[in-house]
């Protein structure tokens, strides 16, 4: 039996040791210094060169406890250890494979190593520093060096801000505006002669007679028909008042109620008068916030049907016409606090690019945390960002915009955790570009893609994505071979036809990749005269060949 090692594109086993070239052992010592290992925990062994008693170089082998590998290597490289006995390249396989019977005869109890330029060799023993080092006295003198300091750095990776909370956002819009002057003067004689009646009438003041109280009623009709016809002369005034000039008329106007209610200044009766000092989107909307000074809001004046859906119209032609304008914090006045349309008023703020207050909104009046979490993120306000897609499940945004602001080690469990889910419904394409464009890890992808097409999930997909990523034609060439010699079989042969289809194109395996659709489609013609067509991918520019296959056809159906 001859053993061979062949490239792979990815280490099978695990790391074992470090191989350093260099024939003088000063310079293998050098080299262990800069990588950072210390000599008690390692074993170096001399590697034979070309010619008889030469040296190429060194392999360092840890020994015993846990393995710290060093982060930098330099110019050396890591090379893959089979059962603690067998050291090979990195990115290469052991062919064919051995069972663990064959191993122990073949290997036994020494270390054996295969370098590329000098082959088979069997390592000689460790390096005795003990015998090669002379230690001098200057050595032994106590050498004190100061503690490393912390470093400011040269240059700023990331910024990104931080908001108030939805409540302080609220309450600091609130502050900014303020509301028209409120009539807070002592009731009249008259008006208490008024609430005098109206106590009587609910039967607070005594009992009436039958014939009292419909007198009483007479009057209060009458008084109500005259209230309903200075009601419909007000709100005329105020209709007329958005045709000329919708900005001035918006300080006049009352806010709506989905109840058919509109609020105002007056118990009984809508007064045109002037509401608001400027176009404050928040105040009423913090009564129960913050203290909102909204306090003419108090009573309410009902108006009807008609001037109900009038105002209502003129109300949203304004705002329209304010966004058209670019004025959204005036839209969102008319949406928020006159028409109480909170989805059309948190829309003007993040169209307007006030995206913290219309994540309030979001937030607190529409419990919609996905649409607040893309304000925060639209703001720059990312750290108010992650935590809602933390709360809702947005594993992968939390990874992205941590990785916006710098924090690359904050971000990886985020992803893993999405690779997890992708894994968990079996969806290995996308659970390998989590791991390629996320986590930058392309071979544990690549072990995904070909884990997709073992288990016949998304099996095209996933096998032609692990093609596309290899980018060496003779690495893509081998690929090809190895998978339709050891992973292909007579359960997905047409689907691994399907995939030369898409490779049939690429230069240097053309050929290879017509040879194997050829041998699958002799191999099952006999069952499936059909599989005939599928020639016609791999030779576009042959016309006589479709001609061919129609004759094969008809004459497999007589």
């Amino acid at each position: 039996m001859q053993l061979t090692v062949q490239p792979y594109h990815k280490n099978i086993h695990p790391r074992g040791g470090i191989v350093i070239r260099g024939r003088q052992l000063s310079g293998w010592l050098r080299q262990v210094q800069d990588m950072g290992v210390s000599l008690e925990a390692a074993a170096l062994y001399p590697i034979p060169g070309e010619t008889a008693n030469s040296v190429w170089g060194c392999l360092l082998v840890p020994q015993g406890g846990e393995v710290v590998w060093p982060d930098d290597t330099g110019a050396n490289v890591y090379c893959q250890c089979i059962e603690g006995r067998l050291f090979i390249p990195a990115n290469s396989r052991l062919y064919p494979q051995l069972s663990i019977i064959e191993f122990e005869r073949l290997f036994k109890d020494r270390l054996h190593f295969f370098h590329p330029e000098t082959g088979w060799v069997i390592l000689p023993e460790p390096v005795q520093w003990r015998d090669v080092l002379v230690r001098p006295a200057a050595c032994l003198r106590r050498i004190t060096t100061p503690a490393e300091s912390l470093a400011v750095p040269s240059r700023a990776t990331a910024f990104y801000k931080q908001s108030l909370s939805p409540e302080d956002t609220l309450e600091d819009l609130a502050r900014e505006f303020s509301r028209a002057s409120v009539d807070n003067r002592p009731l009249s004689f008259g008006e208490k002669i008024r609430l005098w009646l109206l106590r009587l009438l609910l039967g607070k003041a005594g009992e009436d007679s039958d014939k009292v109280r419909s007198k009483w009623m007479e009057r209060l009709q009458a008084n109500l028909d005259e209230l309903e016809e200075r009601n419909n002369r007000e709100v005329d005034k105020l209709l007329n008042l958005f045709k000329k000039d919708p900005i001035e008329a918006l300080k006049y106007a009352i806010p709506i109620d989905n109840d058919g209610v509109s609020r105002g200044g007056n118990t009984a009766v809508f007064v045109l008068s002037r509401l608001w000092a400027n176009f404050s989107v928040m105040g009423n909307l913090l009564e129960g916030v913050g203290g909102g000074r909204g306090k003419a809001t108090s009573g309410s004046a009902r108006l009807g049907h008609n001037q109900m859906h009038l105002l209502n119209q003129e109300y949203r032609n304004t705002a329209l016409a304010l966004m058209q304008n670019k004025d959204y914090r005036q839209a969102a006045f008319v949406y928020l606090r006159l028409l109480k349309d909170y989805h059309a008023g948190a829309d003007a703020l993040e169209k307007g690019g006030y995206y913290s207050e219309a994540a309030s909104i979001y937030i607190k009046y529409l419990d919609n945390k996905l649409r607040a979490a893309e304000c925060y993120e639209k703001g720059q306000l990312y750290g108010e960002a992650i935590e809602l897609y933390k709360e809702l499940d947005r594993s992968e945004r939390v990874g992205d915009l941590y990785l916006v602001i710098g924090k690359k080690k904050e971000a990886r469990p985020w992803f893993e955790k999405v690779v997890a889910q992708h894994l968990d419904h079996q969806d290995y394409i996308r659970a390998s570009l989590c791991l390629r464009k996320k986590l930058d890890e392309p071979e544990k992808a690549q072990g995904l893609l070909l884990e997709g097409w073992r288990n016949d999930r998304d099996a095209v997909p996933c096998l032609n994505a692990y093609f596309s990523e290899i980018r060496d034609d003779r690495q893509l060439d081998r690929e090809i071979i190895m998978i339709y010699s050891e992973e292909t079989n007579g359960k997905n042969e047409e689907k691994f036809l399907q995939v030369l289809k898409q490779q049939v194109g690429r230069p240097g395996v053309e050929q290879r990749v017509r040879d194997i659709a050829y041998e699958i489609v002799a191999n099952r013609i006999a069952v499936d005269p059909f599989i005939s067509g599928e020639l016609q991918a791999f030779n576009k520019k042959d016309k006589r060949l479709l001609k061919d296959i129609l004759l094969y056809r008809q004459q497999q159906r007589k």
